[in-house]
């Protein structure tokens, strides 16, 4: 999960460096999907 959001973050650093408010977008949608992933594996381990 960790080496995933590394990979996230390292590919949004990339892709937003010319626009920042584009990266803030892309960073806050890509949280809630991080949120979401939590959500469906605590659902799936219990």
């Amino acid at each position: 999960m960790t080496l995933l959001f590394l990979l996230l973050y390292y590919i949004i650093i990339i892709v937003g460096k010319s626009d920042r408010q584009f990266q803030l977008s892309v960073i806050s949608y890509q949280l809630g999907a991080i949120a979401k992933l939590k959500k469906i594996i605590r659902v799936s381990v219990a």
